[in-house]
């Protein structure tokens, strides 16, 4: 005797209904709070991938190609059918919607998709790619000094980009509660030195609220040997008798920096913090400030980013704008961040503009940025730019254009061979 069972059709439990639903919830209000924390540095992720696009490109068309050899025995099914629907019917070969003419809209649809992904590389071109020469290896600004080498805003760090060849250092300013100008980064103390140990009830105190003699009292050194941010004391780029002078370094005045500066013939770039509203020199800060660069003889070779007529002397600086923009607000030398389109870096290298990309320490991006002409690059690892002889890739456009053909060419040809033995082997 046969017993036929009768089969329950399997049905998904509540929770796996209900569940999908929180998890996307959370999914997607996490994706946006990153997106919203990430800012301009979300640009780093497609910097990235157009650096290695072209793989990404050529896995894509490979993929394509392998999913076209499975459809084409189904498209040619169809036009098996469409001729023997026109011998059959052909009175009824004339409607719209038949199998002949279904056999030619996937057809057609298929060939414009597939040429579509082929056309890609042609349509989008990574900036790693160059016509004519390849353009000189931007120089390099100390971002904040060798910061990763030293205390940021320091003697210390000027010595050693220096050291490791910049041709300038950038430098974040404000000034002392009685009227000193000097280099600090952060509106307080506390990251940057011992504050803690010598003014305990002030650690948390804004850093213009302090005297220059309050403030020659601090270290600004042992943070870094205590912490090695960086790792760069580990890895040995930082030598021990480096390492040792850090501790006790003192906060410099802008004329010491000032000082160092015209002795090793370097750029200054100027990065003026300024104090609060209620600072007793909030008023005639900026005058003191250009009046201290003036006298200092730099001229050119300080950059600032004020508009006032003090300023005349010295290399004015604006944010991404665009050339014809540049004159009429008196800007000679755009300052960005690194994070702009590479159409509007082009731009600039054909407007010859000079160009500042800031804060650039990745070796793949300085090479994109290399490939565009940008004359100088901001960054915190000048051990690691400074070694790099050459991009990390780069072709000449029409190399890129000829390879990117054969490539095809060699792909389409591969996938036919490809589906002509499958078929072959079909009829065996």
């Amino acid at each position: 005797m046969v017993v036929l069972i009768k089969k329950r059709k399997a049905l998904p439990h509540l929770a796996n209904k209900i569940i999908p639903f929180p998890f996307l919830l959370i999914w997607n209000g996490m994706l946006v709070l990153l997106l919203m924390e990430a800012g301009s540095e979300l640009s780093i992720v497609r910097t990235q991938l157009e650096h290695i696009s072209p793989l990404l490109v050529l896995l894509l068309i490979l993929v394509v190609s392998a999913v076209s050899v499975l459809l084409l025995p189904k498209i040619t099914d169809l036009w098996v059918k469409a001729k023997v629907y026109v011998n059959l019917f052909e009175k009824d070969a004339r409607k719209i919607w038949n199998p002949r003419n279904k056999a030619i809209i996937v057809t057609i649809s298929f060939i414009l998709i597939y040429l579509m992904f082929l056309i890609i590389p042609f349509t989008f071109t990574p900036s790693n790619i160059v016509k004519g020469s390849l353009p000189d290896k931007p120089q390099l600004i100390a971002h904040r000094g060798a910061s990763h080498l030293a205390p940021e805003n320091t003697i210390a760090a000027g010595e050693l980009a220096v050291k490791w060849g910049a041709v300038g250092w950038e430098i974040d300013i404000t000034i002392s509660y009685d009227g000193v100008i000097f280099l600090i980064h952060d509106s307080t103390l506390e990251r940057t030195t011992n504050i803690a140990e010598i003014f305990p009830t002030r650690a948390n105190d804004r850093a213009d609220s302090f005297n220059l003699s309050e403030l020659l009292l601090l270290d600004a050194g042992s943070w870094f040997v205590n912490q090695d941010p960086f790792g760069t004391i580990s890895d040995g780029y930082v030598t021990q008798a480096e390492s040792d002078s850090y501790i006790g370094e003192k906060i410099p005045t802008l004329a010491e920096a000032i000082n160092f500066t015209r002795d090793n013939n370097l750029i200054l770039d100027v990065d003026s913090k300024g104090p609060s509203s209620s600072h007793p020199y909030y008023a005639t800060y900026e005058d003191m400030l250009l009046d201290q660069l003036n006298a200092s003889g730099l001229g050119k070779d300080i950059l600032v980013g004020s508009s006032k007529p003090l300023a005349d002397t010295m290399t004015r600086v604006c944010g991404p704008v665009y050339p014809y923009e540049m004159y009429s607000i008196g800007c000679e030398l755009i300052n960005t961040q690194h994070g702009i389109t590479n159409a509007q870096f082009k731009e600039y290298q054909e407007e010859n503009v000079t160009v500042i990309a800031w804060t650039v320490d990745s070796p793949s991006r300085f090479s994109q940025l290399w490939c565009l002409g940008v004359d100088y690059v901001k960054t915190n690892d000048l051990h690691v730019l400074t070694a790099i002889e050459k991009p990390s890739w780069t072709l000449m456009r029409r190399n890129y254009y000829i390879g990117w053909s054969q490539l095809n060419i060699s792909i389409v040809m591969i996938s036919c061979f490809t589906y002509f033995l499958i078929k072959r082997r079909k009829t065996v």
